[in-house]
């Protein structure tokens, strides 16, 4: 308390201006920031699941052209007259020709019990048990288009069946099986349609991305916090970068305990926009914070000219009536208060010297008047002297 009466004027203004100022200015930018950053990631999360949608829309538009062209091929009468040979060698070699047809990178031909008779692969040669146990795992899970795994890789295959005669009453002669493999190229179509990174894996493992190889490495080590993250995504670092990532499984009817193991599809959505934007605010923020200290500068001058300035000149002005100057004028800039509190100290100056000059003219009226009445008292003796005895010399009766 005893300091803040010891502080001067323009201090005791200064300070809870420029806290004030600066405070409202902090305060109001780092909401708007909070804000920014808050809108930021629930922008990125949107995206995020607009990416995941638009992955759905694409998957839903190929699944049906792989019915449509699994479907064409098993009405084929050539392909149904080579399933009805039941020789392993004929069906084997007459079945390249269809593999050809379809324009599939993977085909395969089954018999009515759902057991393998020939398969073709583009790419190095598949192993025939991991396709096998692909297509029986495919066969109990009743679905016309699926993606499986096989032997590392990922396949989105659909299956129809091979029926002589109507579909509803005719003989079954197999199933043939065609599909398209899940690589590079699908991965870079999904990524320009998500206008995200993907990534498929299976497990720990990727399959394919469109991540750089230096970070894919890192990628597979955060993949479970991922994949059980929720809707909202979970936020990874890969390299110098920030990502928002989200996992879709691309078979949703298998078991909570293989889920994990089921292939993936993993949207990352870039931090790099939202990062950019906050740059800004942060430019924006000291931009503004530098404008709030030339305005606080400037209502300090103004300040300090309309009243502390005025207020320390009748400072001086005070102690100079306090030493006997009198000849100290105010001047009269400030605010009108001020104006009127300096024209009533120099009112109060004129006063003072008009009264010191009266009284300094009692003062001296009062010595004259001293000093006379001291000179006919010592008059008055001596002049008492001469009188009695001049009365005494004129006296009749003294002696000749």
């Amino acid at each position: 308390m005893a300091l803040r009466y010891r502080l001067r004027v323009r201090t005791t203004l200064l300070i809870p201006l420029l806290v004030l100022s600066f405070g409202c200015t902090l305060v109001s930018l780092l909401v708007i920031r909070t804000l920014v950053q808050r809108q930021g990631q629930a922008s990125l999360a949107s995206d995020l699941r607009h990416s995941v949608m638009t992955y759905q829309n694409l998957e839903r538009q190929r699944r049906q052209m792989l019915l449509n062209e699994s479907a064409l091929l098993a009405d084929l009468p050539s392909l149904k007259a080579l399933m009805t040979t039941h020789d392993t060698r004929t069906i084997e070699d007459g079945g390249a020709e269809f593999w050809a047809i379809s324009g599939s990178d993977l085909f395969a031909l089954l018999d009515q019990n759902g057991e393998l008779i020939a398969f073709y692969n583009h790419g190095s040669t598949l192993n025939r048990h991991a396709v096998e146990q692909a297509l029986k795992a495919f066969l109990q899970r009743s679905e016309d288009v699926s993606i499986l795994t096989v032997d590392g890789r990922l396949y989105e295959i659909a299956l129809a069946p091979l029926v002589f005669g109507e579909k509803s009453t005719g003989t079954r002669l197999g199933l043939v099986a065609a599909g398209y493999a899940i690589d590079e190229q699908v991965a870079r179509e999904v990524s320009q349609a998500a206008a995200a990174e993907v990534a498929f894996t299976t497990g720990q493992h990727v399959v394919a991305s469109t991540l750089k190889p230096d970070l894919q490495q890192q990628f597979v080590s955060q993949t479970n916090s991922v994949l059980h993250a929720d809707a909202e995504g979970v936020k990874i670092r890969l390299g110098d970068e920030d990502y928002l990532a989200a996992a879709l499984c691309l078979q949703p009817s298998q078991t909570t305990g293989d889920a994990l193991e089921a292939p993936q599809l993993i949207v990352l959505k870039s931090f790099s926009q939202a990062t950019e934007l906050i740059r800004q605010v942060n430019r924006w923020i000291l931009a503004l914070g530098l404008l709030a200290l030339l305005v606080g500068t400037g209502m300090f001058v103004s300040v300090s000219r309309t009243i502390t300035q005025p207020l320390e000149d009748l400072v001086g002005g005070t102690r100079a009536l306090a030493q006997g100057n009198f000849d100290y004028k105010l001047s009269e800039n400030g605010a009108s208060e001020i104006q009127e509190l300096s024209r009533a100290f120099d009112r109060m100056r004129v006063q003072l010297e008009s009264t010191q000059k009266d009284l300094i003219d009692s003062e001296r009226l009062a010595t004259i008047g001293r000093m006379a009445s001291s000179i006919s008292h010592d008059l008055r003796h001596y002049l008492s002297a001469m009188y009695a005895n001049a009365e005494f010399m004129s006296a009749g009766s003294l002696s000749q």
